[in-house]
């Protein structure tokens, strides 16, 4: 993100981090105040591990306050604009979704103040899984992991095996191409990755 001033003079240029080996792009931006923007695009979601929208809240030196998701694992949605209403007290969003192999169209309302609530901690401490695609080793991120039991579902959710992460790493190598859904439980947490195989 670029702000320029009315005679074209840049003032801040910032290039915020996205979930290593995805693709994370910002579409819109809405001003809510001369001290705060919503920023809305889409990205790999953490969490979930599916592309869904993303949302960042930045304030008038660039500085990104936090960011959340709106999305699950079943689909890709792709934010298109973003606007305040009238009395900026939450953000309209429209763009467009595949589910169910159909894409279609959709338009969100939230409220500025649900979406503080959301995702506060930093982003560097969110749980990241990468690459995707893999050839064989999934690395996390965010946080250590070693020890940890991990279910892997295929692409349909069928269990098809339980394994360990140690020391961050997961070895996929003995499966077939494909997509594979990864859930691992820290914390009382629940994190679940959906990843490629590509040999």
């Amino acid at each position: 993100i670029i702000k320029v001033d009315s005679s074209g003079n840049e003032r801040w240029l910032y290039i915020y981090p996205g979930v290593p080996g995805s693709t994370d792009v910002l579409f819109a931006i809405c001003e809510v105040n001369s001290d705060r923007f919503i920023a809305a695009g889409y990205g790999i979601n953490p969490f979930t591990g599916s592309s869904d929208i993303i949302l960042m809240e930045i304030d008038s030196a660039g500085t990104e306050n936090y960011r959340t998701y709106i999305g699950d694992s079943t689909s890709t949605e792709s934010p298109s604009d973003i606007i305040t209403d009238s009395g900026n007290q939450g953000i309209y969003i429209c763009g467009s979704t595949f589910r169910n192999n159909k894409i279609r169209a959709y338009f969100i309302y939230r409220s500025l103040s649900s979406l503080q609530s959301v995702n506060e901690e930093n982003v560097s401490q969110r749980l990241v899984a990468y690459p995707n695609p893999s050839q064989r080793k999934i690395h996390f991120s965010g946080m250590y992991i070693d020890n940890v039991p991990a279910s892997i579902f295929n692409a349909v959710g069928k269990l098809i095996s339980n394994s360990v992460i140690q020391n961050n790493e997961l070895d996929l190598g003995d499966f077939e191409n494909g997509i594979y859904i990864i859930r691992i439980t820290l914390d009382q947490n629940t994190y679940t990755f959906r990843v490629s195989v590509i040999h």
